[in-house]
């Protein structure tokens, strides 16, 4: 069973980090729109997630890492005067390697232990 959740969490993790990869950047304007929209998708799936890890004895804190780190990136978005498409390529860069790195957490976090897998030796 928790196998099963754990693997459902990487996958949505790995769904947002895809999705953020294939925002399209041609117009700044409307990929800004979409960019924020997507970050609060991500956040509301980092909730619930961080929700789930309890059931694994975990208490993380994705959700409010993701809310700092967006919070930063949608400042400088808003500050620009001009389209700044380096700029918003870095925001996307970033939040796609905190849901890679997330991922790549959950994984260690809900492997089982390899205490419990030995199987002692009985003379």
């Amino acid at each position: 069973m928790f196998n099963r959740v754990a693997a459902q969490l990487v996958s949505d993790v790995e769904k947002l980090a895809d999705e953020g990869r294939a925002i399209d950047l041609t117009d700044y304007k409307q990929a800004v729109k979409t960019y924020n929209r997507w970050a609060d998708k991500c956040a509301a799936t980092l909730e619930r997630i961080d929700g789930q890890m309890r059931r694994f004895g975990r208490n993380t804190h994705h959700r409010f890492d993701w809310d700092n780190n967006d919070s930063v990136w949608r400042k400088l978005l808003t500050d620009q005067k001009e389209s700044d498409r380096g700029l918003l390529r870095s925001a996307l860069r970033s939040a796609v390697a905190i849901l890679d790195a997330i991922g790549s957490q959950i994984k260690l976090d809900t492997m089982p232990d390899p205490a419990l897998l030995r199987v002692p030796n009985n003379p």
